[in-house]
């Protein structure tokens, strides 16, 4: 009874919770895929909309240069310089102004600029010098951003240069170069975007630029030995895309699922997570299946334990009633009050010991009637031995007293004594012939 409670109890709730469990981790599967493509958009998108703020303004303020038409001898350093000033914040920490008259190129500056970075801002300048020389009278608006710097410190900080041409009087005149913080730019997008996943940027080389855990990805690092981030290197896939794949961490293998997105600029901006955090709601509702299986469990048990003692029980007095009625003890019944099979079985038990104990009855009237028959016959026989021999008369009968006397001295059982009381009566029962 017990196991099928349980097997009644548990079966459908664990087929149920299987399926659901399987349905439903095809469906985080897909959704985690949709969020983390949706999260690397919109993250995408950010970074490009704030490089292209900086672009925006950077041209604008090119634009008021050539406008100013700024050069040696023309005494409007002042009015440029206020310029420069009002374009400089904690975002665009540095900005400089590199104007051309034949070879020689002379410079306003505004902000400062760490001493580590000159070189890599003056090569900047310079590669920018020369394609917007060739390119400013077309494209007066066009701006050209470098691939992320990343300066000393833990974390490292990602940088940016962004230059923009300056064209006066119909002719390019010089470049605006701007010193961007990058990172300052990353960590308003990824406190915007904390959703539990890893989430980085990394530049067209695969090395890590900015991380929203720096301390599982580290800025600085080369993660080209990634599966999904030699995929975006590679060019093989498209410019967004989600990808399983494995990793190795701390010398274990672990499965993480992976989206990227390409921006304007080239860089990838990635979202990952790991399959077993991705799948922890799977996980929850297992442990809530087997917490209910458990309960059910318990309650199958206890119903058991009720059910199969209101069917034994019965059983239990029907049986030590039987044993009792073979023992002798024919005015037992069963008291049962059930409207079960067991109920109507105690009741015909019950009505069969009537008839079997009313016929002992009658048996044992017959037999006594029998014996009493059986007697007689032996007086009868004892009395034709007196009338047939008088001088021994009551011989018999005090040869029965003594011998009845003497059986019951003796201890003997009853049965003995009824069959000496017989034999003793009849000990002479030869003279007849």
């Amino acid at each position: 009874v017990l196991a099928v409670l349980v097997l009644i109890g548990l079966a459908p709730l664990a087929t149920v919770a299987w399926k659901l469990i399987e349905i439903n981790r095809e469906a985080l599967t897909t959704s985690q895929q949709e969020l983390q493509l949706l999260l690397a958009s919109r993250i995408t998108n950010e970074l490009d909309v704030h490089v292209e703020g900086f672009e925006s303004e950077l041209v604008r303020v090119a634009q008021t240069l050539g406008v100013a038409a700024v050069r040696p001898g023309t005494g409007r350093h002042d009015e440029v310089h206020r310029t420069m000033v009002d374009v400089v914040d904690e975002r665009m920490l540095y900005l400089r102004y590199t104007y051309f008259r034949g070879q020689k190129a002379t410079y306003l500056e505004q902000g400062s600029l760490p001493e580590k970075l000159e070189p890599i801002f003056a090569s900047g300048l310079r590669e920018a010098a020369e394609i917007l020389a060739q390119t400013a009278l077309n494209r007066p608006e066009q701006a050209i951003v470098s691939n992320p710097i990343l300066l000393d410190g833990v974390p490292q900080r990602a940088v940016l240069v962004v230059s923009a041409p300056v064209v006066s009087r119909g002719r390019f005149a010089g470049v605006l170069s701007a010193l961007v913080d990058l990172q300052q730019v990353w960590d308003s997008v990824a406190a915007r975007n904390r959703t539990g996943h890893v989430i980085f940027v990394l530049d067209d080389s695969g090395r890590v630029v900015a991380s929203s855990d720096p301390v599982r990805v580290v800025p600085g690092r080369d993660a080209s030995g990634s599966a999904l981030v030699a995929r975006y290197l590679s060019g093989e896939g498209r410019a967004r895309e989600t990808l399983p794949f494995v990793e190795s961490v701390e010398g274990r293998e672990e499965r993480y699922l992976g989206s990227y997105e390409v921006t304007r600029q080239g860089w990838g901006v990635f979202v990952q997570a790991r399959l077993g955090d991705v799948y922890l709601p799977v996980r929850d509702m297992v442990s809530s299946a087997l917490t209910w299986a458990l309960a059910v469990l318990g309650v199958a048990v206890l119903a058991a334990v009720f059910f199969a003692s209101t069917l034994s029980n019965p059983i239990k007095r029907l049986a030590a009633a039987s044993r009792a009625f073979a023992a002798g003890e024919y005015a037992l019944r069963v008291e049962v009050r059930s409207n079960n099979e067991i109920g109507e079985l105690a009741h015909t038990y019950n009505v069969m010991a009537a008839e079997i104990e009313d016929q002992i009855r009658r048996l044992k009237r017959a037999a006594e009637e029998n014996k009493e028959l059986f007697l007689g016959t032996i007086r009868a026989l004892a009395q034709a031995i007196v009338a047939k021999d008088p001088y021994t008369r009551g011989h018999s009968v005090r040869v029965n007293r003594y011998s009845i006397i003497i059986a019951r001295e003796m201890n003997l059982s009853d049965e003995v004594i009824s069959d000496i009381h017989v034999a003793s009566l009849m000990h002479d029962v030869g003279k007849i012939g």
